[in-house]
């Protein structure tokens, strides 16, 4: 998956290929759960943990499990002025919601 020239892909399902590779104030949102890079769990949100390699992107390997179902399992490539998000799937984000609610109730 390349994405690049100001565009904005959302991924919630299917096969994304070898790498993801973000560029030019691109971004990906991508919906699902159980998200770790390079075997470490990671919470929601822009991604901003991997390494930086010799042209100054940040990589890793991201897997986890895509909305629909399907496994996710790609090295990615973020460059400085690009962005990947990692999105709850909405059961994951109404479990969070109901915590939040519990918690302020307490």
């Amino acid at each position: 998956l390349n994405v690049s020239n100001d565009s904005e892909v959302f991924v919630s399902g299917g096969s994304i290929g070898d790498e993801i590779d973000v560029r030019d104030y691109s971004e990906v949102s991508i919906f699902g759960n159980d998200f770790e890079i390079d075997g470490v769990p990671v919470d929601y949100g822009e991604i901003t943990t991997g390494t930086i390699d010799e042209f100054g992107r940040l990589t890793g390997t991201l897997t986890g499990i895509l909305q629909n179902g399907d496994p996710l399992d790609n090295v990615y490539y973020i460059e400085p002025d690009a962005s990947i998000f990692l999105v709850p799937e909405p059961a994951t984000l109404l479990l969070l919601g109901v915590g939040t609610l519990i918690l302020r109730a307490c």
